[in-house]
């Protein structure tokens, strides 16, 4: 009951007046608030959920051990707080909204800073993704296997899309460490996550062909 009650307190706020046509129009909209973050979010939402069905079509189809438990948990609550991010990618450029409006150069920094920790953090998840995927993909069959690789892309696309908005917050930065720290380790991320994602969807294609 307790868990039940939870689950209806879960509200995503950005849909409590819009539906998904609504959502992707905000975002098409030069002047809306709603970015690359609430996007990069739902499309990170949806591949967690690919990886979780894909655990669960091997629970399904194996029974339940330890490890794919271990896994369908981890999906599940991921895959939730993905959905809490699009919320809070609007809120952290707040403050940058705020300094840019008041023409205050001395909370643009700090507040330009801000605004990227939705996108960072969505960088970080997508590599404990493709993380979870190479414990899954070995578990998996032809058909579970096929969600799995999708979900290794669309966690990539994640990665790539949010290193294009932090390379062009960093680009209005003038503090020269910041904009290399910011290049340096989005181009180490990203050739790390294309390695793993390669990695797993030759595994999982293996599963489709198989020799």
């Amino acid at each position: 009951m307790a868990e039940n009650q939870e689950k209806k307190k879960f509200v995503i706020e950005v849909f409590k007046t819009k539906s998904a046509a609504e959502l992707s129009e905000a975002i098409a909209d030069p002047d809306s608030h709603t970015d690359v973050g609430t996007a990069a979010a739902a499309s990170a939402a949806n591949a967690f959920a690919l990886a979780l069905r894909a655990a669960r079509m091997n629970e399904a189809r194996c029974g339940h051990s330890e490890r794919l438990d271990y896994l369908t948990r981890n999906l599940e609550n991921l895959r939730a707080y993905m959905l809490h991010l699009m919320d809070e990618d609007n809120r952290c450029r707040g403050p940058l909204r705020r300094a840019l409006r008041d023409n205050d150069a001395e909370r643009f920094e700090p507040a330009l800073t801000a605004s990227c920790a939705i996108a960072n953090e969505l960088v970080c998840m997508a590599g404990n993704l493709l993380a979870l995927l190479e414990e899954l993909v070995p578990l998996c069959d032809a058909e579970s296997a096929v969600y799995a690789a999708a979900a290794a892309r669309m966690a990539l696309s994640v990665t790539e899309s949010c290193r294009c908005y932090l390379l062009g917050r960093a680009a209005h930065s003038v503090d020269e460490t910041f904009r290399f720290v910011t290049r340096r380790e989005n181009e180490l991320t990203l050739a790390r996550q294309r390695a793993e994602a390669e990695t797993i969807c030759n595994e999982a294609e293996k599963q489709f062909f198989p020799v």
